[in-house]
């Protein structure tokens, strides 16, 4: 069958009606017991093994599909994964899918499991899902032009070539008690949509490329360690400038555009994001599965029974929740005694304005950072070719604030990107490095060509950090800062320095901090650190700590607001 001028053959391929015999290689599903009853097909067994690299083994276009106790093995180097050529499945049109039980293993780039788009839903039940990244072409160049992207954009700090699962459309795709493992790039992904639903609950999500076993990566976690993955992968790829490099590399899931991602009860180990939330509204939530939490999730009736609650645990070598490129309505939410172990910041904000709602949550960092504000790094693309050639260099304007004087808002701009932490006791620092190299003026708000645009790259808006602590017993600093990268020039070879920063405190320039704290919050300071507004309710007080407004010291009274360039800084 030939669309876009892409030619898919698949061994099923499944209508309304049942399968399409004319269009199906049915002889490549061996074992398999098929029966039909109007619009529901029931597939029983079978296996798909194929080395043959544009084959699916399923392409699933209408009616509802029931597939259960099934194997699929493909492998070969014909993909595309934003078209679902050569996946595992590729489930569309208005498909109602369920498996259970169900096997998928794939080996290629661009070969992912599962892609599910258009109006389709899916419910995977005790299955698991396996990607392992293959050889690109040797004159293969990085790439975001759709048909020809077989790697992961480098400027996100990734690596690896073939993505676990993609939801697409204005799909919908629940997994449940399953496990969902990718080698390299990530594990679970969302793209090109209108309006996506994706739910993973009670299961195992990993990029497994390095990874040492999880019962010592616990332990390590518990320990304080983030020591979580082997130095390179076992697996050997081709030399070739854009071929892999054996660097474990990596997110847990991807949430982009009008997207929700929901991470209920699950546990998850990545080499570099636990999340990644990027372009408009996206969201996500990182929660429990207990009813309340994901009582929406499609299919929730079929598992309700089976239904265990528990927390999720979320390991990452490097970062937990990364967000580029949003516009302010997407809402990350970490809740319900969800765990994050991160080796550095556990929120990291380029340059872009969000909500982050953590409420009784429990957070151990690496690096002592908690959430790091800081400008787009991303390098950008050849807008012409749109290749990833282009390199990021990291430019500062020059420092003039000072002790009374700054270029910073005393009310954070609508721009702001908005941190509650609640119900909890949280130990780190915060900072906000933005500013440093973004044009002063520039507004996210007022659309892509206020600034460097999201294709060319480059500096952000300045963006301000309205920063709530609510019955919180919080130690640490907060304070405006400026970010420092490992090398001033990075390119694609350099792809892990990207979002990695060295802050030094320094005075509020372009982009300020607004701390409030209410409801019997207790902030110990540990170091010195410079705000834009302090606000601090009858309930709550600062430990431990002196304050200067615009150079004078000053007695913080409950109840009042204090604005300017404001010290914070421990009595010793």
């Amino acid at each position: 069958m030939s669309e876009k001028g892409i030619i898919y053959r698949a061994a099923v391929f499944g209508g309304a009606e049942g399968i399409v015999p004319d269009t199906s290689e049915k002889e490549k599903l061996v074992g398999a017991a098929v029966t039909t009853e109007g619009e529901k097909t029931t597939v029983t067994g079978g296996t798909v093994v194929c080395a043959e690299g544009n084959l699916n083994a399923f392409i699933l276009r209408d009616g509802a599909w029931r597939i259960r106790d099934t194997s699929v093995q493909l492998s070969g180097e014909i993909g595309n994964d934003l078209e679902g050529l050569g996946a595992g499945m590729l489930i569309e049109g208005e498909t109602d899918a369920v498996l259970e039980n169900v096997d998928i293993a794939m080996e290629g780039a661009s070969r992912t499991t599962v892609l599910v788009r258009g109006n389709a839903h899916l419910l995977a039940k005790d299955s698991r899902f396996t990607t392992r990244d293959g050889a690109l072409a040797e004159d293969y160049v990085g790439t975001v032009f759709p048909a020809k992207m077989k790697s992961s954009p480098w400027m996100l700090g990734v690596n690896g070539n073939a993505r676990g699962t993609n939801l697409m459309g204005h799909a919908q795709a629940t997994y449940f008690q399953s496990r969902i493992r990718a080698e390299k790039w990530g594990a679970l992904s969302t793209d090109d949509n209108t309006g996506v639903f994706l739910w993973v609950i009670n299961s195992d999500v990993e990029v497994y490329g390095g990874a040492k076993e999880r019962a010592e990566v616990e332990a390590l976690a518990e320990s304080g360690s983030f020591d979580f993955y082997h130095a390179a992968l076992e697996h050997e790829f081709p030399a070739g400038e854009w071929q892999d490099d054996r660097r474990p590399s990596g997110y847990g899931a991807y949430s982009i555009g009008p997207t929700l991602v929901t991470i209920a009860g699950s546990a998850m180990l990545v080499p570099d994001y636990i999340a990644i939330v990027a372009n408009g509204p996206s969201s996500l939530h990182l929660t429990s599965s207990e009813p309340a939490a994901i009582a929406a999730a499609w299919g929730y009736r079929d598992i309700a029974d089976a239904l265990i609650p528990r927390a999720s645990r979320l390991y990452s070598r490097r970062f937990g929740v990364m967000f580029h490129s949003c516009d302010g309505t997407g809402t990350v939410t970490v809740d319900r005694g969800t765990k994050l172990y991160t080796g550095k910041a556990a929120f990291l904000v380029k340059g872009c304005p969000g909500i982050l709602n953590v409420d009784r949550a429990e957070i151990a960092t690496g690096d002592g950072t908690i959430l790091q504000v800081m400008d787009n790094d991303d390098a950008g693309v050849d807008t012409q070719t749109l290749e990833t050639v282009k390199d990021y260099v990291e430019k500062h304007v020059p420092g003039t604030a000072t002790e009374e004087r700054t270029n910073a808002p005393a009310v954070p701009r609508d721009s702001a990107f908005l941190a509650t932490f609640a119900n909890m006791t949280l130990k780190g620092n915060i900072y906000n490095a933005s500013g440093w190299e973004a044009p002063r003026e520039a507004d996210i708000l007022a659309g892509m060509d206020a600034y460097d645009n999201e294709v060319g790259g480059g500096a952000s808006a300045a963006t301000d950090l309205k920063l709530v602590l609510h019955s919180v017993d919080y130690t640490g600093t907060v304070s405006t800062a400026e970010a420092f990268h490992q090398k001033q020039v990075i390119g694609h070879l350099d792809y892990p320095m990207i979002g990695d920063v060295r802050n030094e405190v320094r005075l509020p320039e372009n982009a300020g901090i607004s701390v409030a704290l209410r409801a019997g919050t207790v902030w110990k300071v540990t170091g010195r650190g410079y705000i834009t507004s302090l606000t601090v309710d009858e309930s709550s007080r600062l430990e431990g700590a002196k304050v200067f407004v615009n150079g004078i010291e000053t007695a913080v009274e409950g109840g009042k607001t204090y604005t300017g360039v404001i010290r914070v800084e421990p009595l010793n």
